[in-house]
């Protein structure tokens, strides 16, 4: 009865929070600010990953957020415009724009952001990103926050931090180059351009066939359909609209 009681509770408690249970056939999903509170505190990150128990949150910094809003709101104008960011010439004489990309409003959405799975140990680490700015060669994780602290205690206490943010971003935007085509099958640009206008763009480029010809070159002979490309060679084709598991084996192909 005993073993009852637990596993029920168990149940239970995961539906409550993504708590970790061995063994589990599910990537067990675990986010950047988690990674964080295993350096900060050990004990604190068991207790909350194995039981479902929080840290308790300090006192929020409402100024500081302020700021940083404000600031990523003025560096959409200037994704837009394709404008230098002014504070960027202090590091590069050239300066750094905004990266143009059609997944960085994903990327830096606190709710979807980017995620990376690692195979061997059945994990998918999440994180968003601030933002990615970019100098036409290179493109750069960029961490923004507001603080107010003397330049000397940056360094010496909350660098080590943002170090390893910086190298989580790196590390998951490596790991998420996927290129995503789209081909626009027997319809006109205008269609096409004011439907993912309407829903939003998630490809990275755009094939317009408007008489279906390059389409069946390629081997589509109906919409929806995927094809999975490396080194140019398909490796995998989708019929039908993608479900969560095809999207799970896309992932393991890539990894």
């Amino acid at each position: 009865m005993s073993k009852i009681n637990t596993l029920s509770n168990k149940i239970i408690l995961m539906f409550r929070k993504n708590i970790y249970v061995k063994n589990n056939l599910s990537p067990f999903k675990i986010s950047r600010t988690k990674i964080d509170l295993y350096f900060d505190c050990k004990r604190c990150f068991y207790i909350d990953q194995k039981y479902g128990i929080k840290r308790p949150h300090g006192a929020a910094l409402v100024i500081n957020n302020h700021i940083v809003n404000k600031f990523k709101k003025n560096l959409e104008i200037l994704r837009n415009t394709k404008t230098i960011i002014p504070e960027t010439t202090l590091i590069s004489e050239s300066g750094f724009t905004a990266l143009d990309h059609p997944r960085v409003s994903h990327w830096t959405d606190p709710f979807k952001g980017i995620e990376s799975f690692h195979k061997t140990t059945n994990m998918t680490v999440n994180a968003s990103i601030d933002d990615i700015w970019t100098d036409d060669e290179k493109c750069y994780p960029v961490i923004i926050k507001s603080i107010s602290r003397e330049s000397k205690d940056v360094e010496n206490s909350i660098w080590p931090g943002y170090t390893r943010q910086l190298s989580l971003y790196g590390h998951l935007l490596q790991n998420n180059d996927l290129e995503i085509i789209g081909i626009n099958y027997k319809d006109t640009k205008k269609n096409a351009n004011d439907f993912l206008k309407d829903l939003g763009n998630p490809y990275d480029n755009i094939i317009f066939d408007n008489k279906g010809t390059n389409a069946i070159e390629w081997g589509a002979y109906g919409v929806p359909e995927s094809f999975l490309i490396n080194n140019n060679k398909i490796i995998k084709k989708y019929i039908g609209p993608l479900s969560k598991g095809s999207l799970q084996e896309i992932k393991l192909f890539i990894k």
